[in-house]
């Protein structure tokens, strides 16, 4: 898959695409406003300007600093040549998430789409476009053989998840493709208090549940919540601790970055649906508390393949959306 166009701003929230999750808080979004340009844009207005070829206009709406990173003649070139084909876009996915609002929009075919960031002053400080997306068809080959349920209780909001890399950056990476990245939001902010603490965001320390009967095949619980958070220590696996379980047909679930001392399983151990494995924690290559959780064909993190998991009630894990899970 390659990407038309790629250009990221320094200060660009949620859209950094490397085998981490990445996340900042509300003072560097403070901060990105200090060096927006004047002009502000409304999310309704920018796919209608797209689609007319205002570029200049758009243009004018990024921020000073994403400015700098991208040239303006070589953003209309590219933007010309990505609009080939495009008649019209779909509704945006859009979502608000500690301070700012994130949008992805797709083409008529879903072949093509964007993802743009707002910030607080509502200027376009991240834009992405990408090409060759792929079909709901290829996704649709790859869905589990068991049924999983959701593996927390209550309302987690889906801050990566989808079948394609604007909506998911684990696409990219095969072992991971269907992976969801999930937090607890209220009213729009994952944290309550100092950004630098752990216990300040809602998803630490909740309980994570089993999704599925089966057999506890690795149970790590060793390393220490990264501190403070949006730091990370290279010498541990990117996992952290985590629980990965056999649940047969060849499929294996994964659920990682789990709290320090909380894991109440071992190797070997049967569980089931619904069964406490452990809490929501911040180890490993994680820049927040969340839970990671995947199933694959394989029970090493990094081997086989990911598969997209069918839940019980099919609800819709895709970026931006609620889940509610077991009460």
């Amino acid at each position: 898959m390659k990407p038309v166009y790629w250009f990221i701003a320094p200060t660009a929230l949620l859209l950094v695409f490397a085998a981490a999750f990445s996340f900042r808080n509300q003072e560097k979004v403070e901060a990105a406003a200090l060096v927006a340009s004047s002009a502000s844009i409304s999310p309704d207005q920018l796919a209608p300007a797209l689609l007319k070829g205002r570029f200049d206009w758009v243009y004018s709406r990024m921020t000073k600093e994403l400015q700098k990173e991208v040239p303006k003649e070589e953003f209309k070139k590219l933007m010309t040549q990505f609009h080939k084909g495009i008649v019209t876009y779909r509704p945006e996915i859009r979502y608000r998430l500690n301070g700012v609002l994130a949008a992805i929009g797709l083409s008529q075919d879903k072949t093509k789409g964007y993802q743009v960031i707002y910030n607080s002053s509502k200027q376009i400080s991240s834009f992405i476009v990408q090409s060759e997306l792929p079909s709901e068809k290829k996704a649709a080959k790859d869905l589990t053989k068991n049924v999983y349920s959701l593996p927390f209780k209550g309302d987690w909001f889906v801050f990566w998840g989808g079948t394609n890399v604007l909506v998911n950056y684990h696409y990219a990476i095969p072992a991971q493709r269907y992976a969801a990245d999930l937090v607890k939001a209220v009213n729009n902010y994952s944290y309550k208090g100092d950004p630098k603490k752990n216990e300040s965001y809602f998803a630490f320390a909740q309980d994570i549940i089993a999704p599925k009967e089966g057999t506890v095949v690795e149970a790590v619980d060793e390393y220490e919540d990264n501190f403070p958070v949006g730091t990370t220590n290279p010498d541990n696996p990117p996992e952290g601790n985590h629980v990965v379980i056999d649940h047969g047909h060849g499929e294996y679930s994964l659920l990682a970055h789990l709290k320090k001392g909380s894991v109440k399983v071992s190797k070997g151990d049967i569980v089931k649906k619904g069964d406490l494995l452990a809490l929501c924690g911040n180890s490993g290559n994680s820049s927040e508390p969340h839970l990671h959780f995947q199933v694959s064909d394989h029970p090493l993190f990094t081997e086989g393949k990911s598969r997209l998991v069918r839940f019980e009630g099919n609800p819709e894990v895709l970026i931006g959306r609620t889940l509610k899970g077991s009460k």
